[in-house]
Formats: C-alpha cells, structure tokens, sequence
C-alpha cells in the first residue's frame, strides 16, 4: 500500500509540473509575439494595387513610370527599354516598407548616411496619396540601406535586398533580353569569322534549312538548333559603353564574329569583338547602333565549328518510299533498280535489272534495302572549295524520285587515287568524299545478287 500512495503522490506532482511548463510556455509564446509586432517599424502602409505612378530621381537623371492595365509602362525618359519585372519591383518592395532599426532622430549630418544626395522614390496612388522615400548610402556592413522618408526627421535602416532594388540605375532596370523573336521566325542566318563569310543558310520548311554559299546543301538540324537558340536567348550580361568612340578596345572595329539572321523580312546583325574574360564573355554590339556590352559565350560554343560540321554530311539522302527508280553506273556495268515501297514497310517491291529482288534472307532482312542504304550512306570526307573538277566521272548514281527534284544525278569525278569530287545535276557541290564507301556498295550488291540467284533456284 505503501508503494501504491507513493506512486500516486508521484503521478501528481508530475501532472503540476507539466501543466505549470505548458502555462508558462505559452506565456512566453504570447509575450513573445506581443514584444515581436511592437518592434516591427513600419515606414509606409499602402495597398499595393492602388499604386499607378511611381518617379525615381537618381544622379543619371529622372525615371517616371505609369501603371496601365495593370502592366507598368514607362513615361521617360523615352525610349528606354526597361524590364517591367524590375519596375514592379520598385512598387512590391516600398508599398509596405519596414524598416530593420532606428538609426537617429534630427540627424544633424545627413551626409554620413548618403542622404544629402539621396535616391528619392516617389509613388503615388489611385486616391491621391503620395509618399516619398529618400535612399542613401550601404552599411558599412553592406547589410542595408539609409532611408528616410522625405522631409521627415528619422534615419532608418532597411534592408540590403529591398534597397537594392528601390535605389535603381538606368542599368540595373534595362531590358537584358537583346532579340524579342522565335526560332519559328528565322528564316535565313549568316556567320562570318574574322571578317569572312563561313556560311549562309536559308529556311525552306517548318524545320529544313538548306546551305546557300559557300555551297548548296542541306544543313544539320543539329547544327542549326544551337545557333538558333543561341540567338533567341541571347541577353546582356553587362552593359559598357554607351556612344562610343573606339571601338577597337572592345575588338569591335573589326569584329571576330558577326552573326546575322533575318525574321520577317528584316535583318538583324550582332557583332562579337575580343573576350572580357577569356572563354566566358566577350565584348559585343548591334550593327547600327553605338553600345557596347557583354554577353557570355556559353550558348556560342559553336563560333568555331568547321563549316563541314554544318553541313549534312551525306552526298544525297532520300527515303527509299520517295524514289521511284535508282540508275548506278559503276565498274562498267548499269544496275536499274525499280522501287515501289511504303513508309510502312509493307508489300514492298523491287527488282533489279528487272528481276524480283524483294526477298529476304535467311535472317528475315531485305538485302535490296541494305543496298539502298549503302548507296545513300557515301558520306562527307572534305569541303574543298575554288575548284573546278575535269575529266569523266568513275561513278554515276541517278535518283528518280516522286518528290521535288524529280531527278537527282550524283557524278564521282576522281580527285586522285582515294577521293571523288562530287557533282550534283552538273554543278560541284564542294563536297569530297572517299572512294572506300563505294566498296559498301560493292559489297552489298554482291550479297543481293547471290540471295536473288539463291532464290531463283529454289523456285
């Protein structure tokens, strides 16, 4: 019994102790947060939605901005493009201003706080009601801001981020973004390198482009998207100079790069000079204007790129469901083939030299495809421009096609003992390549005439 009561006595004065820890617990919470909304120091109170006007006086001169259907606009100076992300921010950052601490009332010397010369925000409402802030110099911590507000007698200090983004410069509210078009809307793009042209290239469908000069061919989708991108997304990493008068210290007067692209019949040119910071930003400028600035290399990782990296790196490519007839004149002997097959793939024909060469092997494969594809496999070894190829071609490889052109004739006019010169439909395309590829034509041709014989034996 004993041990029993102890127990209890026990039981009791835990709950006491508990209950007097929660009491006092959120005695302290509440006291907390009563002593919490008491040092909150609030410098203006507005509703954010009733601010139309706001007017930004800095050393570089007045900005005003006017709020109009609910997007800011601004009224000058003019012509400036600005980023409307930064002018909303001068309205979220000041309509319901704290500030972090008193720093002095009546300060006698407004110039230990910047605040002889200050920044002066001012933002008007629907209702009329106007309130100015004066911004002065950083911390010496540069944790934050002087302010007060103006003709008022305290000195505050707000903090680091809220007051970087209300003391502006024309720079810091500029509109980064250098093009406002789509990769949809270009349709031509031109790059030169040290003062030389490398290529020109002209859109023809939703995503085709073709290569105009220094040769006619068709350019690699994978080569065009980063220029492209590169291009739309291109933006000022910082600006420099405006009005400039050398223009050889940025690298500018004879510009390393230049990439021009045309969108809606209007050409645009970017000029890039010497680098700012080796392999990370570089000076630039547009063509036609008179500022300098910055912007990063990463996306132009391409500036480089040999111009037979650009260009499709096949002599003619074509699926085999849009060629009609395939005429290859090789090693002294003619082979027609006549096709007729579906994207699908299903009741295909061919024959070759008028004989039935749609059969499969004993592996389930059409051996009249892996010949198709061998002859549309003779790929790109070299560019070799300033040339004009003579004498007969050793190979010729006619395409009938049911698409635009409706005939394509390749010619292979050697070069010497391991190259041809490639001729397409009696002009040279610039394009060199190999004669070991004929051998994958050789070889396959070999394989589908012995399947053929094989099947016709069986029958």
């Amino acid at each position: 019994m004993k041990l029993f009561r102890n127990a209890i006595i026990l039981v009791v004065v835990l709950a006491i102790l508990t209950g007097a820890y929660i009491f006092l617990k959120n005695r302290n919470v509440d006291k907390n947060s009563t002593d919490d909304s008491s040092d909150i120091i609030k410098i203006f109170d507005l509703e954010l939605s009733k601010i139309k006007e706001m007017t930004v006086e800095t050393p570089e001169g007045v900005f005003e901005f006017e709020k109009k259907d609910e997007e800011w606009t601004v009224v000058s100076p003019a012509g400036l493009k600005a980023d409307k992300s930064s002018i909303s921010s001068i309205a979220s950052n000041i309509y319901s201003l704290t500030a972090d601490k008193l720093v002095e009332e009546n300060p006698a010397d407004l110039s230990i706080y910047g605040l002889d010369k200050p920044v002066v925000v001012t933002v008007k409402t629907e209702d009329g009601e106007s309130k100015a802030l004066e911004i002065g110099d950083q911390t010496p911590t540069k944790s934050g801001y002087y302010v007060r507000e103006k003709g008022g007698d305290k000195v505050y200090i707000i903090g680091s981020y809220t007051g970087g983004r209300l003391k502006i410069t024309k720079n810091s509210i500029r509109d980064k973004q250098l093009f406002t078009v789509e990769q949809d809307d270009i349709t031509e793009l031109t790059m030169e390198r040290n003062q030389e042209k490398v290529f020109t290239a002209r859109k023809t469908g939703d995503a085709d482009w073709l290569v105009t000069y220094p040769i006619d061919a068709t350019a690699q989708y994978s080569a065009m998207v980063p220029m492209l991108e590169a291009i739309t997304q291109a933006s000022v990493d910082e600006f420099i100079e405006e009005n400039v008068e050398d223009l050889g210290k940025y690298g500018l007067n004879n510009p390393r790069y230049t990439l021009e692209f045309e969108s809606s019949g209007k050409k645009t040119k970017l000029l890039l000079g010497s680098e700012k910071e080796k392999g990370y930003k570089v000076y630039a400028m547009l063509d036609g204007g008179n500022e300098v600035f910055t912007i990063t290399l990463s996306s132009f990782s391409f500036l480089d790129k040999p111009f037979k990296e650009i260009v499709e790196s096949f002599a003619h490519i074509v699926s085999i469901w849009e060629v009609s007839k395939i005429e290859v004149e090789m090693d002294g002997q003619k082979v027609v083939s006549e096709i007729n097959a579906t994207q699908e793939g299903e009741d295909d024909k061919f024959t070759v030299n008028g004989k039935d060469a749609s059969m499969e092997d004993d592996s389930g494969n059409q051996p009249f495809r892996k010949y198709y594809q061998a002859l549309i496999g003779i790929t790109l070894y070299d560019i070799e421009l300033g040339v004009e190829p003579a004498g007969e071609p050793d190979v010729t490889i006619t395409y009938h096609q049911k698409v635009d052109p409706s005939l394509v004739k390749l010619e292979f006019v050697p070069k010497n003992d391991r190259f041809y010169y490639v001729i397409k439909n009696g002009k040279y395309t610039g394009m060199v390549v190999d004669k070991v590829k004929f051998d994958d034509i050789r070889n396959a041709y070999k394989t589908l005439i012995e399947v053929m014989e094989k099947n016709e034996k069986s029958e």
